[in-house]
């Protein structure tokens, strides 16, 4: 079975790496995946790496384009896919959509809520009748992904829910961490709290900054690091340096392998101010036995399920609290780190994800086949 992802973003987030693990847990002789993405894109090596057939194209980084959709219909042409499968691709469904091809599927990666023309009568009932002339089904990476996409005018019936999962991480040795640590440049014994995601206002980076100024004015025994980048980086930079916490606070930049710098860390923290549905970074803290601390926003609490802290949004005293109690209660980071590590065996695996996803790629095209049989 051949299968085209048509992925617009040219940086390396969350979408890019869960689609990562699914093609690398795929069953080579059974399943093809190919990608299409803007040339040049960050993703290009790391998905090249798990086993995809890599095309790219002069797109643009966004969901709906006229000129792009002729672009993804000559490739549909080209690959005769038996999927095509978007995300956050309008125009690839489209695409997709006029080429016939036989099972069109797109993933909802976050939890936007609609704008408020859609409630309303008739934008509510043509968004329906979009979804399923463009659609044969779609991914909810979380229920408030499905809430979004219902909000939006799509059939309760066409969703079908498949959380993120990361893959089980190698063992990260004592002194690969401790190397790590030191080139970070953290004192050894220091508390350490990490921050893996890009650097946009809707992530909350700037909360979890105002929240370690609140944190280091009462002890220096914590340190944070901050691994992603993006267009908010620059002026995060300088934030620190006014708050007067640069000493503490280590910007790493992207990393391709965040293993060892979640071995330096005990607590992993998700700030975002909304959109957020199962994290893929909170799913590979999990996957170390981290204790997260998270927003009350869009399924990130429902994601730790009780092994972690959730504060509200945008309330950096909240969640620098948390923080501190953690800091000062080993006994309690060492319960919640058992069962951060249950919590992900039960819900974040990628084996899962890749299964569920695979297995309705597989069901789609039965029916499909049936269909045109009749």
């Amino acid at each position: 079975m051949r299968i085209l992802h048509i992925i617009t973003g040219t940086a390396v987030g969350g979408a890019e790496r869960q689609l990562q693990y699914l093609i690398s847990a795929a069953d080579r002789e059974r399943f093809t995946h190919l990608v299409l993405l803007p040339r040049g894109s960050a993703a290009a090596p790391l998905l090249r790496s798990a086993g995809a057939e890599i095309i790219e194209e002069d797109i643009a980084d966004r969901s709906f384009s006229p000129k792009d959709e002729k672009a993804f219909r000559r490739i549909i042409r080209e690959t005769s896919p038996d999927v095509v499968h978007t995300h956050s691709s309008a125009s690839g469904r489209r695409a997709a959509c006029a080429e016939r091809v036989p099972v069109r599927i797109m993933t909802k990666h976050c939890s936007d809520p609609p704008p408020r023309f859609v409630s309303r009568f008739p934008a509510r009932q043509l968004c329906s009748i979009h979804w399923r002339r463009t659609l044969t089904r779609a991914v909810a990476t979380d229920e408030s992904a499905a809430a979004a996409l219902i909000g939006c005018g799509m059939p309760a019936g066409m969703i079908k829910l498949i959380y993120n999962g990361s893959p089980e991480p190698e063992i990260c040795s004592a002194e690969r961490a401790d190397a790590c640590r030191r080139g970070i440049g953290i004192p050894e014994g220091v508390f350490t709290v990490g921050y893996f995601g890009r650097l946009e206002r809707i992530k909350g980076p700037r909360v979890l900054l105002e929240a370690a100024a609140l944190c280091l004015g009462q002890t220096r025994d914590v340190a944070f690091i901050v691994c992603g980048t993006g267009s908010e980086e620059k002026e995060l930079r300088e934030t620190a340096e006014r708050f007067g916490i640069s000493d503490r606070v280590f910007f790493c930049g992207f990393v391709d392998d965040p293993s060892p710098y979640m071995s330096v860390c005990r607590v992993i923290v998700s700030p975002s101010l909304g959109t957020e549905t199962s994290s893929l970074s909170l799913c590979e803290g999990l996957s170390r036995g981290l204790v997260p601390v998270v927003s009350d926003v869009g399924g990130s609490a429902r994601l730790i399920g009780g092994s972690g802290k959730v504060v509200p949004p945008d309330d950096a005293p909240a969640l620098a609290d948390a923080l501190m109690e953690l800091a000062r209660d080993p006994g309690l980071v060492s319960i919640l780190s058992d069962r951060a590590l249950r919590r992900y065996r039960e819900r974040c695996t990628a084996e899962e994800t890749a299964r569920l996803t695979h297995l309705l790629y597989e069901e789609e095209y039965s029916r499909a086949v049936s269909r045109k049989k009749r």
